[in-house]
């Protein structure tokens, strides 16, 4: 007995190409191939289908024998190539939010993006991502880093240089509390000059140097110096979006102008 198929080689390299293109064309950033991007690229085999009924016109006699061995073939080669691919799924709204508006660091919105430096912005990217794929230390830990280069622009924005080789949190914010809350000169000295502040400019530097230091104590040190600490999907969220509010009003400061 014999059957009629088509050419098993020519089908797998049509098949093989297709694959490769809707792979190609679903790129996202940190390598990603969610089922929207598959739904969106399955036109592509609606083009296949003119090459597939090319291949049934030149359609060759095989026995059983033959056809089961094309068929082993077809079969091992398919396998071999999809499993180099790895497919993650992810929650789409937490896609959205890490992939914002789809430019380089925009996912704090525009005010942070406008000042932001190219390794905050990556910082950023790396929470969210991280975030995404439920790695919520892994957040936190970059987020940490990006409330850090907030510390710092909000010394500049308050006036208060902080010197040193290797400034820490500590360092930072004591010298906006010296600021805030000028140390009493000892008897028979004089007072070292501190500048005034407006009563709006105390107010925000009072606000934010508090949202800070609860950060540090919260979260940041936990991290830092407890090995055992890790944090959960619901606390990443709490922490993600509570430093994300932070951040905005310290970019939407008339004096910020980096971070």
């Amino acid at each position: 007995m014999t059957l009629a198929l088509l050419d098993t080689e020519v089908a797998h390299d049509r098949w093989m190409e297709t694959w490769g293109n809707v792979f190609a064309q679903a790129s996202r950033p940190a390598g990603l191939l969610t089922v929207a991007d598959l739904m969106n690229d399955f036109a592509a085999f609606d083009a296949a289908d003119g090459e597939v009924a090319a291949l049934r016109r030149q359609a060759t006699l095989l026995t059983w024998e033959q056809f089961g061995h094309r068929l082993d073939t077809l079969k091992r080669l398919l396998h071999e190539h999809l499993c180099k691919e790895l497919v993650f799924r992810i929650d789409r709204e937490k896609a959205k939010r890490a992939i914002g508006d789809g430019k380089h660091g925009t996912q704090f919105g525009p005010e942070v993006a406008a000042i932001a430096s190219d390794d905050v912005k990556d910082e950023i990217g790396e929470a969210l991502w991280a975030w995404a794929f439920d790695r919520n230390t892994a957040c936190v830990f970059h987020l940490m880093r990006v409330v850090e280069a907030g510390l710092i622009a909000l010394t500049k924005i308050a006036r208060t240089p902080v010197r040193g080789p290797r400034p820490m949190w500590s360092d930072y914010l004591k010298a906006i509390d010296r600021l805030l809350h000028p140390p009493q000169p000892m008897r028979g000295c004089t007072a070292p000059k501190m500048r005034k502040l407006g009563n709006a400019e105390r107010e925000f530097l009072t606000d934010v140097h508090l949202h800070i230091r609860n950060i540090a104590d919260l979260w940041r040190n936990p991290l830092v110096h407890e090995i055992a600490k890790s944090y959960t999907a619901d606390e990443a969220t709490r922490i993600l979006d509570d430093i994300e509010r932070l951040m905005v009003r310290i970019a939407s400061h008339p004096k910020a102008r980096s971070i």
